[in-house]
């Protein structure tokens, strides 16, 4: 077998244990605000869009959470009930629901941000930012030769 290829194996499981670790890790945070991870995605993504000026549909969540469209809404929908969102159906066509984040929304991803920040510092704190940089860029070529 030839080296590169079990190299780059090694890689694709290292990557899959960091990210399996970095949720349990999360989920240790989520749990005390009772929101799930993809929970937390479109809250962020809301946010970022927000701040961008943009408008949000349903579908551009599914896209961009990678979830199936029933799933989607019931999130939306339990997002809605716990008022962290509201969606509204568009005016010219009514099967479009936008999507926008609300001020409780933004009090619950303040401090899971906070905290994920603050776990981020401490586990990483004996990286160089130079090191992290190169491994960026690697990951970037992984990306790249895999899209």
């Amino acid at each position: 077998m030839d080296i590169k290829v079990d190299l780059i194996r090694s890689i694709y499981l290292e990557i899959r244990e960091i990210h399996r670790l970095y949720n349990k890790q999360s989920r240790k945070v989520l749990v005390d605000y009772d929101i799930t991870m993809p929970q937390l995605y479109v809250l962020r993504y809301l946010l970022e869009m927000e701040q961008a000026q943009k408008q949000v549909t349903i579908t551009d969540l599914i896209l961009k959470v990678d979830c199936s469209p029933s799933s989607m809404s019931i999130m939306i929908q339990r997002l809605e009930q716990e008022g962290m969102v509201n969606a509204v159906r568009g005016i010219k066509d009514r099967r479009e629901v936008f999507v926008t984040i609300t001020e409780k929304g933004k009090q619950i991803l303040y401090p899971v941000e906070l905290s994920a920040e603050q776990f981020i510092e401490e586990r990483y704190k004996d990286i160089e930012s130079s090191e992290l940089q190169a491994l960026y860029t690697s990951l970037q070529k992984f990306k790249r030769s895999i899209e």
